[in-house]
Parts: structure tokens; C-alpha cells; sequence
């Protein structure tokens, strides 16, 4: 045992080969390369057999392994698989990317470890595009990229999917994005197929996409977590449709304004941050907004991020008006304070208050007004 840990100690950077290049993983005959290692230079070893090595030294070589290799290894057999879960592995996130190619990838705070694609093609029979045969596989595709083709006769991007949220202990995945130009209504039933039985935390449908795609898409994916929706897909006179997206108990919202948008919609809303770009909120929009959560309005709200319309042309906000019969205490200028708050489950965002304005609800909640520049304005409750 000391032998195999002392060799692993020394070694500074490995990989796990497999010999047939034209398939994922055709044998179990795994080896762990030491390529820089003096100590089995010494002993002419470069190669260990990784499945021969004692339990422990074992699983210290699985903790050892880049990110990749973890997860590519995870792919060779249920054993493998269970191995791999059983290191409860760092964070890490799981998105899919629909374009003119379906990409799903999975990355880590370092950097992307796995990009699995396939070409987009709506001719698939029974609209099945998602085929299992061809996916393209980029690993590390910002360090030393390899490229090979996953041939699995049943094994496709669902497989993938669902197998890297067991072995990251993922009940959800990241994001769902759509963009593209040449993207049509056909390709939403198969991602729902895909992504079946698996939370979606974050939906994003781009601006280049039809109304009648974003629509079916906001129909179809009803129920992520936090939406980013660019443009408002209904006309002026259907603007109020919209408003079942705001009464929705949504970690977050994000939404252009095309100008119909009022006030009232915000109000109404129970996300718990909520950005509106371009909007039309005037100083007296935002001083009513201010007064009603004061009242007991939006209780989940924690941040509301908005650019207004000042009055009489005016390149900023008055916030004389905007905080009319409203008692405030603005925060020095020479201040240091910060407002700390949480994003994600260990993601904080960190907003400096200097020269921000401390407002307080009738239960005694507090919230900081900040004016910005360009007619921008952010709430943060505390």
C-alpha cells in the first residue's frame, strides 16, 4: 500500500488512456500515465494499471484527476460511475445551448470541462433531431482540446444529460438557452424530451428568436427557476399577458420594456429580483412603487434594478421626487458600507451604499435606494 501512495504523491500530472480510437470506451483496461514522475522513472514505470491499485490509492487517483478525466471516466461502466459520484465532486454546472447545433455542456469555476453537440437537423423522423449517433465531444475545449465522437447505440444527449446530474448530484441543471436566427418552433418537443424529469434553474430565450418561438418556449418551460427573456414577445395590446410571468414565485426576472409595461405589473410581482431595462418609470412611478412596498408590498423582493424616465428631460433621476413623503436617511459619501447579497447557493454580489438612500418598511425591514448614472436606479432590501 505504501508503495502505491508513495508513487501517487510523486506524480504531478496524469491521464487515463484507452487504446481504440474510434470508440468512447472499449475496454476496462485503464491506466494512470505518470509522466513526469522521478520515482517511477527511477523504476522504469511511466504507467500504473488503475484498476489494480489498492482501494485507497484507488480512489486517491480518481480525486487526483483533472475535472475531465473524472467525468469521461465516469462514462465506462456503472463501477466507474458510482466511483466518481461517491468523490462528491466540486461545483460545477450543466447547461444546454439550442442553436443551429444542440450543445450540452458542463463547467466548473475553472473552466469548461465537457461540450458535448450535435448538428441541428429538423428532418429526424417523428421530430426526433436529438439523434444518438454523431454526437461531437470537446474536452477541455480551452486548455489541450481532444475531439472524439461518442458511438453508443444508446447512448444520447438524454443519456448524457441525466447521467451527469447522478454523477454531480444535480436534481437540476443550470440553464436552458435559445438563440439563433434559424431556430424554429420544432426543435422545443425534443429539449423537452431531454431534459424530462430535471429541474431548469435558469431559462433564456435571445433576442433573435420569432414571437411565436418565444412564446411556445415560455409555454413549454414554465417552470425555471429564473427567466431572462429578450425581446417581450406579445404586441402593446397583449402586453398584459406577461403578468402570469410576474405573479410566478421566480428567484429572478430580467425583461426589456418596450414602453407598456407599467409600474403596476412590478407591483404585482413575487420574484425575488427583478430587472426591467429601457424601462418608462417615471420619478412618480417609483416614489408610488417605494410607498407600497413600505406598506407591505412585494414581500419577496430583494433587489429591483430599472432605468427610469426623468422628467422635463432631465439626464437623471430627481430624487426629491422619487422619495416624496418617504423618510430616508442618506449614507455619506465617505461611507464604507457594503451590501452583501446572496445570488446563488455560494455566489454573493457584493454593492458599495455610498451615497444611497436607507428607507424602512412598516415591519421594520429596511431597503437602500441607489441612484446610478443614466437615469438607472437599484432597490436592495436588507
Amino acid at each position: 500500500m505504501r508503495f502505491y501512495t508513495k508513487i501517487l504523491k510523486e506524480v504531478i500530472s496524469f491521464r487515463v488512456t484507452w487504446s481504440d480510437k474510434h470508440t468512447l470506451f472499449p475496454t476496462h483496461k485503464y491506466i494512470l500515465s505518470t509522466h513526469t514522475c522521478p520515482f517511477c522513472a527511477a523504476l522504469n514505470m511511466n504507467k500504473i494499471p488503475l484498476h489494480q491499485l489498492p482501494d485507497k490509492a484507488y480512489i486517491h487517483a480518481l480525486r487526483s484527476m483533472e475535472i475531465n478525466d473524472q467525468l469521461t471516466y465516469s462514462l465506462c461502466s456503472k463501477n466507474t460511475k458510482e466511483d466518481i459520484k461517491s468523490l462528491n465532486l466540486k461545483k460545477s454546472w450543466i447547461n444546454i445551448y439550442v442553436h443551429n447545433s444542440i450543445e450540452l455542456e458542463i463547467c466548473t469555476e475553472e473552466n469548461v470541462a465537457l461540450i458535448f453537440y450535435t448538428k441541428y437537423d429538423n428532418s429526424f423522423p417523428n421530430n426526433q433531431f436529438i439523434a444518438r449517433e454523431n454526437i461531437k465531444v470537446v474536452v477541455d475545449p480551452y486548455g489541450e482540446s481532444k475531439r472524439w465522437e461518442s458511438n453508443f447505440q444508446n447512448f444520447g444527449l438524454k443519456e448524457y444529460l441525466h447521467h451527469f446530474c447522478d454523477v454531480l448530484r444535480h436534481s437540476k441543471y443550470g440553464a436552458l438557452n435559445f438563440f439563433g436566427e434559424n431556430l424554429d418552433e420544432n426543435s422545443i418537443g425534443p429539449i423537452q424530451k431531454v431534459i424530462e424529469g430535471l429541474q431548469i434553474e435558469v431559462l433564456v430565450i435571445g433576442n433573435q428568436l420569432t414571437p411565436e418561438f418565444t412564446k411556445k418556449a415560455l409555454k413549454s418551460f414554465p417552470n425555471c427557476e429564473k427567466l431572462f427573456l429578450d425581446p417581450i414577445p406579445f404586441e402593446s395590446h397583449e402586453v398584459f399577458k406577461m403578468d402570469k410571468y410576474f405573479i410566478q414565485n421566480l428567484r429572478s426576472v430580467s425583461i426589456p420594456d418596450i414602453g407598456e409595461i407599467n409600474i403596476d405589473k412590478v407591483l404585482v410581482s413575487n420574484s425575488e429580483r427583478i430587472s426591467i431595462h429601457d424601462s418608462k418609470f417615471s420619478e412618480i412611478d417609483l416614489n408610488r412603487f417605494l410607498k407600497l412596498w413600505i406598506c407591505g408590498s412585494n414581500p419577496r423582493l430583494r433587489n429591483f434594478y430599472t432605468m427610469g424616465q426623468p422628467l422635463f428631460g432631465r439626464d437623471s433621476l430627481d430624487m426629491n421626487l422619487v422619495l416624496k413623503g418617504i423618510e430616508s436617511k442618506q449614507i455619506p459619501l465617505d461611507s464604507e458600507e457594503v451590501h452583501r447579497e446572496k445570488v446563488d447557493e455560494d455566489d454573493y454580489e457584493e454593492t458599495k451604499l455610498t451615497g444611497g438612500y436607507r428607507i424602512r418598511s412598516f415591519n421594520g425591514t429596511t431597503a437602500v435606494i441607489m441612484p446610478l448614472e443614466a437615469g438607472h436606479i437599484e432597490f436592495m432590501a436588507e
